[in-house]
């Protein structure tokens, strides 16, 4: 597959491992030739949950996001799309790197205070950018997982369910 998008080469070895929890999508990292790729799918089942279904269409709403926001960042926090295969709804993304979840990080006491303000920076430009801008909306139709994740944070937490959640970190 990624020799048809032109990414790996013919006969090319790669090594191919997770990258994250993909809780919501099929996450993997391709390394290959001293270079390496996010490669993410959105499945109509969550990854981690399978008995939840989500629209697809959230990857296709994430590769547009990513169009919009990365010349936006200066401080090298957003991926750029690689490629994007709308109809097999496969992301692409550049590898920024191994870095350490900030979860885990601060759990050991690390201070995350320069991630965060970096991705502040990020987010606070991506919105004076976009504040405003009555186009959005109709260009990001990502009704289903405003459900899903409306559900999750405000009906799952107080009612009766088999919604495993691991311990915290």
């Amino acid at each position: 597959y990624l020799q048809r998008l032109g990414w790996l080469g013919s006969g090319e070895p790669a090594a191919v491992e997770k990258a994250g929890d993909g809780n919501i999508n099929w996450v993997r990292r391709v390394r290959a030739g001293g270079r390496s790729v996010v490669v993410k799918q959105a499945r109509p089942q969550l990854e981690r949950f399978p008995e939840y279904e989500a629209p697809t269409e959230r990857i296709v709403c994430e590769a547009q996001y990513w169009e919009i926001a990365r010349p936006l960042d200066r401080d090298g926090v957003a991926p750029g799309v690689v490629a994007f295969d709308a109809a097999a709804r496969v992301l692409l993304l550049e590898d920024l790197g191994d870095a350490p979840r900030l979860d885990v990080a601060m759990a050991q006491g690390v201070d995350a205070s320069p991630a965060a303000e970096r991705l502040a920076r990020f987010l606070g430009a991506v919105h004076a950018a976009t504040a405003g801008d009555t186009m959005l909306a109709r260009r990001f139709p990502n009704d289903g997982m405003r459900r899903l994740h409306g559900d999750h944070i405000f009906v799952l937490p107080f009612h009766a369910n088999e919604f495993a959640l691991d311990p915290p970190v």
